[in-house]
């Protein structure tokens, strides 16, 4: 992920004020994510776990006996550094060391599929908080495995496909597949114009999990002057999520209430 994307040379280029043509959003990802490894005390503490006051639940499905665990830190004054998941099907435990769930991951179980869906902050920061999301599911065992996982950057190239903007003065007027849906008026006044490519996605990617699955992701916007996005009056836009073994697509594109 890149947070200074402006070259310092063209920083005071002078755009025009009006731009009604629909472009397409850029991608501040330039690369998949990937997976993680986790430290090795992470491992460790991992071993034989055991849900101490070390973990935190963040899913607990007494119906269908399932639980999600996430480990905080490896000892009282060692952190895990936002890695290591352990779930737990009936009396089966398994341990996911590597997965970075970072602070406040998700989880859903949907008893109907099969599938337990996890949430996870893979990036976080001052206004970047970017999510991956993981599917698992249990085998005849009980023991879970990740049957896929949805890198941010895939999700971006997917919204990249369907959200164009076009800008009339202080005025974004934003698109899904070419149907205007929504118009933001940017009240920030002193950073200069818009920047020649002005709106990018990809520092912002949450899920909600539930019977649909969504994904949320927020615009942000840079001037003339500045170099980093800004999320002043930008709206959330909102999309269910269909994954399959080999893609992630998104449909009903819609503004966040």
């Amino acid at each position: 992920m890149k947070h200074l994307f402006l070259p310092l040379a063209i920083l005071l280029v002078t755009v025009s004020c009006k731009n009604t043509a629909i472009r397409s959003v850029s991608g501040v990802l330039e690369a998949k994510v990937g997976a993680a490894t986790a430290p090795e005390c992470v491992r460790q503490a991992m071993q034989n776990p055991v849900t101490d006051n070390r973990f935190e639940m963040i899913l607990n499905d007494e119906q269908n006996h399932v639980a999600v665990w996430c480990l905080i830190r490896c000892s009282d004054d060692v952190s895990a550094e936002g890695y290591g998941i352990v779930v737990q099907t009936g009396p089966t435990t398994t341990v996911f060391p590597d997965i970075l769930h970072g602070k406040n991951p998700t989880a859903s179980y949907d008893s109907t599929t099969g599938n337990l869906w996890l949430a996870t902050a893979v990036m976080e920061g001052t206004g970047t908080h970017v999510e991956q999301l993981h599917l698992l599911r249990f085998d005849s065992n009980g023991r879970a495995t990740i049957a896929n996982t949805i890198d941010p950057y895939d999700l971006q190239k997917a919204f990249i496909q369907h959200i164009g903007y076009s800008i009339d003065g202080k005025n974004i007027t934003f698109y899904a597949d070419n149907q205007p849906i929504h118009t933001a008026t940017s009240t920030v006044d002193d950073m200069g114009g818009f920047y020649d490519e002005p709106v990018w996605i990809g520092e912002q990617i949450s899920y909600v999990l539930g019977d649909t699955l969504r994904a949320l992701v927020t615009p942000g916007v840079t001037f003339n002057v500045g170099k980093v996005l800004l999320y002043d009056d930008m709206p959330t836009f909102s999309a269910d999520v269909i994954l399959s073994d080999t893609a992630v697509e998104i449909q009903n594109i819609r503004v966040e209430k």
